[in-house]
């Protein structure tokens, strides 16, 4: 049995139910709570939080899985998170994730495609790849994503994108003091430009 320890107001129409299983715990509206037992003190079996899981929140789930999906594309990583913050509890996430990527709702590989073309014009590559690494994006999918589009010439030459930096912030390597050229060499270097690259664009010799 699994002992109901904690229920939280979240909102005025959902509640935190946690337990004496740190690993269970679950988001549910007003309406569920009595109908389903979950008040502080009472103890369910754990075959009875299963079908609830199944026949309620991974439905549930499901829905606003997709309705974040009609919006645009995440990541599975960013997906399982969106879905976290909302209080679904991970046995259920991880049915979501296994069917969507099955139905093909969420794929990786066409999410870091979709960020690439959308981001490539304002970040350098660096900057890209450090971004979805934390979006949970992998060394090897990024890399067949990069080889597709860099095959159909749709990301930029990085030296252009570093040409647009230097008229946005009126930099002229002809003229430019030590002071101004070392503080666009360190701007530059910080939106993850390689140091061979910025060099031969802002006029830098050492």
């Amino acid at each position: 049995m699994i002992q109901i320890t904690q229920v939280i107001k979240v909102n005025q129409k959902k509640y935190k139910v946690r337990t004496d299983h740190k690993e269970i715990a679950f988001v549910v509206y007003k309406g569920d709570l009595l109908k389903y037992g979950f008040c502080e003190g009472n103890y369910i079996e754990k075959t009875d939080i299963d079908s609830f899981y199944e026949e309620v929140l991974l439905p549930r789930a499901k829905k606003r899985a997709m309705h974040l999906l009609e919006a645009r594309e995440y990541s599975s990583l960013t997906l399982s998170d969106k879905l976290q913050k909302d209080g679904y509890p991970d046995a259920v996430i991880e049915k979501v994730l296994v069917k969507f990527v099955e139905y093909r709702y969420l794929d990786d590989e066409r999410f870091t495609k979709a960020f690439l073309r959308t981001y490539s014009r304002t970040k350098s590559m660096n900057e890209l790849k450090r971004l979805l690494h934390t979006k949970g994006i992998s060394d090897e999918c990024l890399e067949r994503a990069l080889a597709e589009l860099q095959s159909d010439d749709e990301l930029p030459n990085e030296k252009e994108l570093i040409k647009k930096y230097i008229v946005k912030r009126k930099y002229n390597p002809e003229c430019a003091t030590l002071q101004e050229r070392d503080k666009m060499f360190l701007y530059l270097r910080s939106k993850g430009f390689e140091y061979d690259l910025i060099k031969e664009c802002i006029g830098f010799e050492e």
